[in-house]
């Protein structure tokens, strides 16, 4: 299950809305990863949801890696500035190059689109992930999460 995507079948294609809970279930245990508090992740378990509308209206992309389901991405916002709204990986994926799929297929995506922006609400693990890629931090997001006294979200931005 940790192959690289190197020497694996990979593939990118829209997510259906029929796969919203099983989204959502990854978003949870990439979340889980960190070794948020109990109550961040009750929080975060109505937060993060991804619905079947926001699938069948948004765009929403999968990364199969030999068939299995190893993160997702998606948008929300309009152009000329796109909102990176989810950028997920399964936890035994990360560090094998399932991110970096991700994030080159996103960023050509909303080119495709017409954004002239990507923005970025990161968390603060994935801040440095999202600079290797070339976004920078603009600023900092509220710290409305319970149980994380220190956390806050990185406002990042990469001009397309």
């Amino acid at each position: 299950m940790s192959e690289h995507p190197a020497t694996a079948t990979v593939a990118i294609r829209r997510a259906r809305p029929d796969e919203a809970a099983r989204l959502t279930d990854l978003v949870i245990r990439a979340e889980r990863f960190w070794g948020y508090a109990p109550d961040f992740m009750a929080w975060a378990n109505d937060v993060f949801t991804v619905t079947a509308a926001h699938i069948a209206e948004r765009p929403v992309y999968v990364l199969e890696v030999d068939g299995e389901v190893a993160g997702f991405y998606g948008f929300r916002g309009t152009v000329p500035e796109l909102d990176l709204n989810y950028l997920m990986v399964e936890p035994v994926r990360m560090r094998t190059g399932c991110g970096t799929l991700l994030w080159n297929h996103a960023v050509a995506t909303a080119r495709d689109l017409g954004a002239a922006i990507l923005t970025i609400d990161s968390d603060p693990h994935a801040e440095g992930f999202y600079r290797a890629m070339g976004a920078e931090v603009v600023g900092a997001g509220p710290k409305h999460a319970p149980g994380l006294p220190d956390w806050y979200v990185r406002k990042m931005r990469l001009l397309l």
